[in-house]
Order: structure tokens, then sequence, then C-alpha cells
């Protein structure tokens, strides 16, 4: 059953609804707006070093971007490709504490939620893609290396903590 309430900081109601499995989900109607975006999150993001299933395991950094990159990749194809081809506009970000899989379109919603759904929550990992992906996010990293606003933005993160 959803629940609804108002949200007094955006003027909106919003329904959420904890599903069996923990995942909470939350729907913001909008009357008059043609557009429609859809987005699905997972707190585990860039900092996160370990993750816990039926036991506790270290990642080492860039998991979590190493992750939202290969969730497209799929056996039946691309997601990414996919999702376009149903007209819709699709991303994904990892950020410090989360990252998150999303779209928006006109049309399709229904269809294009189906493969979103669909390709966040059933990884297809090959060793050879695995290796091709390490390359890719160690040169992301090394990116991020020579970008002097970034180093002095972790460097007075490090000061402060």
């Amino acid at each position: 059953m959803l629940r609804y309430r108002q949200n007094k900081e955006l003027g909106e109601k919003i329904a959420t609804k904890t599903l069996s499995s923990g995942v909470k989900c939350y729907i913001i109607p909008k009357s008059g707006v043609k557009r429609k975006i859809a987005i699905i999150g997972y707190n585990y993001g860039s900092s996160d070093l370990n993750f816990e299933t039926d036991k506790k395991y270290d990642s080492p950094a860039g998991t979590a971007h190493f992750i939202e990159h290969k969730l497209f990749s799929q056996e039946w194809g691309d997601a990414f490709t996919k999702l376009d081809s149903l007209g819709v506009s699709v991303n994904a970000f990892t950020d410090f504490n989360k990252t998150a899989y999303y779209f928006s379109g006109e049309n399709n919603f229904y269809e294009a939620f189906e493969v979103l759904l669909n390709f966040v929550q059933n990884p297809h990992f090959t060793k050879e893609e695995i290796e091709k992906e390490k390359g890719i996010i160690a040169q992301e990293i090394n990116m991020y290396d020579d970008d002097n606003n970034w180093k002095v933005y972790f460097d007075l993160l490090k000061s402060m903590y």
C-alpha cells in the first residue's frame, strides 16, 4: 500500500512504499508534465571500501564506479543502447556514498523502467569485460590525479578530517 505525505520543502505530495526486500520507493506525481524520470539508487559509493552479504568483503577504490559502468553490459546486449532506442535519455553516476541509474523521457516510460529494473538487478560480468573495465577505471582515476581542482578538494578534505 502506498503512503502519501506532503513535503513542505518541495511543496510536493510524495507517495512512499517499502517493498518486501526492504527497498524504499518514492513516487512524486506531477500533473501537466510530459517528461517522466525514474531513478534507482544504491547506498554504495566511492568512499565505501567494503560491503556485506553473508560475510564482509573488502573492495578496492573504484569498485562502485566499476560496477556502475559494468551493469549496463548485459548478456542480451547494452542496456544504455536499449534505453536509447526507446527514446529516453539515460545516465548513471557514483558519488561518495551512492550510485544511481536514471532515465528521463516522454514516451515508453514503462518499457524503459522494465529495462532499468532488469539491468540493475541482474549483473552480467565476463572475465574479458572485467579486465577491460579495470583499465578504463584506472585511466579515470589517473585523470582525476592530474586535475588540480580535484587535488585541492581532496587535500582540503584530508586536512579537515
